[in-house]
């Protein structure tokens, strides 16, 4: 009984609590108040010790206490069990009687007594888990805290690396280490990268913006010496003036103080001597002037020689302005020559392909009466002969390649190069169709006994003496065709060399008038002279009327114009270091530099033809259609793919709201073919596939990270920066696309890019690049004008637009008409080619010019102003006037107003709808993939019962074998006919000799119809021609028998995983079932004796309230 209470029963003030659920939620308070005075009473080093050593300590009280209260727990025991053996012995008598009751009584008494210590020593028992449990929680909270200080120290990191994630991107800015600190070491600096050593302090390195030509180059040094000279003159004039003040007010401080006493002292007379201390202030005041006038005559030498570097800055800012004249002459000359160079270039290319219209229309001539005589030969054979199947077959393809020579004569004197390209990629396939029909031909003749080259011959001969064989004129235009071509190509050359030199003089003529203009106000505002050094560094701003006021008036920031930017070429590098750690020793590099001129050429020829393009795996790029107010335009859109997105972790630029897919033009899939053979010389398919996959993998991580991007492309750039990327478009290449025109900076990219799948005469293969002489012509008019060398450390130039200056007076100036991007000014129309191609694009028609503006009416755009100085400045748009003069203007306005509105929110409505689309698009694909997982169980529960059918179908078969088998053997002691056992009976009957031989005769006719096939060296009658084609045939058979063991193998390879995988599967699904069944076993014998012991705890509280001896249910179990 006291085992059963001494776990079920804990001792409190008040008197015992169950070890249930109630005692739970007592037992801190009731710890808390017994148990105070037992913590305070421990010593200082108990509470000081920390972690382990505290938990260890509490636990070994915790375990003394146990024991303890174990030794009195068998006292209690045995107490008891003298109580019981008293009560069952035996009176007999009353003595007895009463002995054996003194006897119980003092074993009773022993056993309180026992029991009283048994509730000490439970008490003790519960301070001592207490404490274990007060250790505990302290070691737990340690290791809490510790955790804490852990995630700081994590968070304080990634907070550091964030804040430096941007540093050391802005040229000529002091440098900072990693912890965001300026360096100040030579040291650090150079073991910091991207960063230099520069006039006593760390900078960050890279190029930067500066003159081109020496003769530049030393004007502007000039300009930067007198520039620095002055600001020291200036600084001196400064520091002087400083001095002179100090001075002045020392002077009037004695001035003062002399008068002052002069008038608070006058002389008695005037024939009085001074007082010494009226001479001591004289004396004082007398010095001051002396260093007054020293300061003075300081002042004065300064400011003079500040003058005299003024002047020369100013020389030297002429001298400048003078040789950068100079320079836009001599580029004005060069754009004359290479203007003259390209004219001529340009004549070549179409009086070479003149020459190459007139040879194919002779090559037109002469294979369509070729295919004439095929098909007059062909009509002297029987209709089911092969012969006559061979010529027509032939016939048919000289007249395609006859109707193929006509179109490119067509198209080339149509100007049609891209519809000539076509022509000819179909002539050649043609051209390889009918060599196949004449080999055909020729197979099909020797097997017959017939000799085709003297049939041929013959039905070629030309039928006079003087005229030509047809074939030597075929093969005689086709040199000369070649020959033309290649003419022709090395005249494109030199024409996109010369629209390249082009492209770099205009780009320096723009550099050069930009730098004369910075110089020109610098010269003429005196107040800052130092925009000379400001505005060499500055890139060419795109839109010049817009800019260039702004960067005058504005003060200079290079945070604007970061350098270290992610562009082409490190694409290109990067890429290609990784794929080389791909290859395997011996293997060729992957031309990533073709294939990314290839895809550009591809997207531009897209984007001419008024049709989009889907990059796999990365965007697509196409046109679309704005509905503005009261007119609608025509621009180009950009887009990141959602797979590129979710893989990369990047988005698309937040600035513009998602377009309707029916305002985007139809876009192209990437066809890889089409990109390495009509973009490229020398590319294959496989180059262009693995390629651009490389190239958009390290895009896509070059995102990721977070880098500034910039590549080019011709239609513009693809700038990302913070995950986050967007497209900015050449107004001039939007432009000239909308108008049909080509880019004056660009070639056609079918004009030189289109491969030649033929043989050449030289011995060249398909895809190969041919080597293009130059144009003979323009090697004798003259060649293109050398370019003046730069100096060593100057980047080139890259294209801008050219400025242009503003010499309009103020009076003068008009309003600037409005324009954009995709639109033309009032009173035009679209052009004829634009309006057909967008026709064809299924866009809606633009709508009517805007009408002039009426009086009060305010204007949709920008004008420009003239400002002072002959500056050019634009006045921001107004939206509302204070007051409306006109109604109907002021209805305009109201109006415009609405329609703005209206657009947010169509604008936020349109994003909803695309989030929504989003999440429906999400849980498809959820859906499919839960679809596809069931569709697999299911295949692969077909599987089993397949193979189960599959082994029940084998021993059926194995059972009626083996009756059959029985049936055979009891046959054979069956008494035989007369006259069987004399001969072996045939076991063939007529109808199986039938079928045996139909099938030999169709073999031995398929094994004919075979045999003109390979086309052996020798003619096909020899022994040598048939023992090589049954080889060829023997080894044909036993290729397609390996493939066939091969699959099948590699099918039951297969059932036999699966079945590995689902009984592995059913095991592990046996395991977890068992798991969960004990599991529940456990806590369901847990419950059960929980609920047994509240039911005894409840009992003996019971006993003990009534005052009797609590019932003993554990003996009674």
């Amino acid at each position: 009984m006291v085992g059963c209470v001494q776990h079920c029963l804990l001792p409190s003030p008040e008197g015992y609590f169950p070890a249930g659920a109630a005692w739970v939620t007592v037992k801190p308070l009731f710890v808390a108040k017994s148990h105070a005075a037992s913590f305070a009473e421990a010593p200082e080093e108990a509470f000081g010790r920390q972690g382990l050593s505290l938990k260890v300590a509490a636990t070994r009280a915790a375990g003394r206490a146990k024991v303890s209260h174990d030794e009195l727990d068998a006292e209690v025991q045995q107490a008891k069990d003298s109580a019981r053996d008293i009560s069952r012995q035996p009176s007999d008598t009353k003595e007895a009687e009463i002995e054996k009751m003194q006897s119980l009584a003092e074993a009773m008494n022993t056993t309180q007594l026992a029991k009283k210590k048994e509730i000490g020593s439970t008490e003790q028992w519960i301070a001592a888990d207490s404490r274990r449990d007060f250790a505990q929680g302290e070691q737990l909270e340690a290791e809490e805290q510790e955790q804490r200080v852990l995630q700081a120290i994590h968070e304080a990191e990634a907070e550091a690396q964030r804040r430096t994630k941007g540093r050391n991107t802005i040229v000529g800015n002091d440098a900072e280490n990693k912890f965001g600190m300026i360096i100040h070491t030579k040291e650090a600096c150079d073991a910091e990268k991207g960063t230099e050593w520069h006039n006593g302090k760390c900078v960050v390195s890279g190029e930067s913006r500066s003159p081109d030509t020496p003769e530049e180059v030393a004007a502007m040094k000039a300009v930067n010496d007198a520039q620095e000279e002055f600001n020291a003159a200036k600084q001196v004039v400064h520091d002087k003036n400083h001095i002179f003040k100090e001075k002045q007010h020392k002077l009037n401080n004695a001035k003062i103080e002399l008068e002052s006493y002069r008038n608070h002292h006058p002389p008695e007379s005037i024939f009085a001597s001074a007082t010494p201390e009226e001479t001591a202030l004289r004396q004082k005041f007398d010095a001051v002037k002396a260093e007054w006038d020293v300061a003075h005559d300081a002042l004065n030498a300064a400011k003079a020689d500040s003058w005299a570097k003024r002047t020369r800055l100013s020389e030297a800012l002429r001298e400048a302005i003078s040789v950068e004249h100079q320079e836009e002459q001599k580029d004005e000359a060069d754009l004359d020559t290479i203007d003259q160079v390209r004219g001529r270039a340009h004549a070549d290319v179409e009086r070479s392909e003149d020459e190459i219209a007139k040879i194919e229309e002779e090559q037109a001539e002469v294979v369509g009466g070729i295919a004439q005589k095929f098909q007059a030969e062909a009509r002297k054979h029987p209709v089911d002969s092969a012969a006559r199947q061979d010529m027509e077959g032939e016939a048919t393809w000289y007249r395609q390649w006859q109707h193929d020579a006509e179109a490119e004569a067509k198209d080339l004197h149509d100007r049609n190069l891209p519809a000539y390209i076509r022509d000819h990629v179909r002539e050649q396939q043609d051209a390889v169709r009918e060599n196949d029909a004449s080999r055909k031909a020729f197979a099909d003749a020797a097997a017959e006994g017939r000799d085709q080259d003297a049939a041929e011959a013959l039905l070629l001969k030309p039928e006079d003496e003087n005229d030509r064989d047809p074939k030597a004129i075929l093969k005689e235009e086709s040199s000369h065709l070649e020959k033309l071509m290649k003419t022709d190509a090395g005249a494109g050359d030199d024409e996109l060399q010369a629209t390249k030199q082009k492209s770099e003089v205009q780009n320096h003529r723009n550099a050069i008038e930009f730098r004369e203009f910075a110089n020109q106000k610098a010269l003429h505002d005196a107040s800052k002279p130092q925009a000379a050094l400001c505005f060499p560094l500055l890139p060419a701003p795109p839109q010049r009327h817009q800019t260039r006021q702004k960067h005058l008036a504005e003060p200079f920031n290079l945070s604007e114009f970061p350098m270290s930017v992610y562009n082409v070429d490190k694409l290109l590098e990067e890429a290609s270091r990784r794929f080389a750690r791909c290859l395997p020793p011996g293997e060729e590099q992957l031309p990533l530099k073709e294939v990314w001129a290839a895809v550009d050429r591809y997207i531009f020829s897209c984007l001419e033809h008024f049709r989009g393009l889907v990059i796999p795996g990365f965007a697509r790029i196409t046109w679309q259609v704005e509905h503005r107010f009261r007119r609608d335009s025509t621009e180009l859109y950009f887009e990141l793919l959602e797979p590129f997105c979710r893989t990369f972790h990047v988005a698309n630029s937040r600035r513009y709201a998602a377009p309707l897919e029916a305002d985007l033009a139809a876009c192209e899939d990437f066809n890889y073919s089409k990109a390495a053979l009509r973009f490229s010389r020398k590319l294959k398919k496989d180059h262009v596939v693995a390629g651009l996959r490389v190239l958009v993998i390290r895009m896509g991580e070059a995102m990721a990270q977070g880098r500034q991007m910039s590549l080019d492309f011709t239609v513009g750039k693809l700038l990302a920066r913070e995950r986050e990327a967007r497209f900015v478009f050449s107004a001039e290449a939007q432009q000239s696309l909308l108008e049909g025109r080509p880019l004056p900076s660009r070639a056609p990219p079918e004009a030189a890019w289109e491969a030649d799948p033929a043989p050449t005469a030289e011995g060249g293969k398909q895809g190969e690049a041919v080597v293009l002489p130059p144009s003979p012509k323009a090697s004798e008019e003259g060649e293109l004008p050398q370019r003046r060398k730069r100096s060593y450390w100057q980047p080139k130039p890259k294209p801008r637009a050219r400025l242009q200056r503003c010499v309009k007076p103020l009076e003068q100036a008009t309003p600037r008409p409005a324009t954009s991007v995709g639109r033309y000014p009032e009173g035009a129309t679209t052009p004829p080619a634009t309006a057909r191609r967008l026709s064809s694009l299924g866009a809606p028609p633009q709508l009517p010019p805007r009408p002039a503006t009426r009086a009060g009416e305010m204007p949709m755009s920008p004008k420009p102003t003239m400002a002072a100085k002959g500056k050019q400045a634009f006045e921001e748009e107004q939206t509302s006037s204070p007051r409306c003069n006109d109604v109907q203007a002021c209805l305009d306005q109201c109006l415009i107003r609405h329609i703005r509105q209206l657009e947010k929110r169509a604008s936020q409505a349109l994003n909803r709808n695309t989030e929504e689309a989003k999440l429906t698009l999400k849980q498809k694909e959820i859906d499919e993939r839960r679809q596809r997982v069931a569709k697999l169980r299911e295949n692969a529960d077909f599987l089993v019962k397949q193979m189960e059918d599959r082994e029940a179908r084998r021993r059926l078969d194995a059972e009626a074998e083996r009756a059959e088998s029985h049936t055979t053997t009891s046959s054979k002691s069956t008494p035989r006919k007369a006259g069987v056992s004399e001969h072996r009976r045939d076991l063939l009957t007529s109808n199986l000799k039938e079928e045996c031989a139909s099938q030999i005769s169709g073999d031995l006719l398929q094994d004919k119809l075979l045999a003109g096939r390979p086309r052996p060296a020798t003619v096909l009658g020899t022994m040598e021609a048939r023992s090589e084609l049954h080889s060829c045939l023997t080894s044909q058979i036993e290729v397609r028998r390996q493939k066939r063991e091969a699959s099948r193998r590699q099918q039951l390879e297969e059932e036999a995983t699966m079945l590995e995988l689902e009984a592995q599967d059913i095991v592990r699904q046996n395991q977890q079932h068992k798991a969960a069944q004990l599991d529940a076993q456990q806590r369901l014998r847990d419950a059960w004796r929980l609920g047994r012991q509240l039911r005894d705890v409840d009992k003996r509280v019971e006993a003990l309230e009534e005052g009797r001896l609590p019932p003993r249910p554990c003996e009674s179990r």
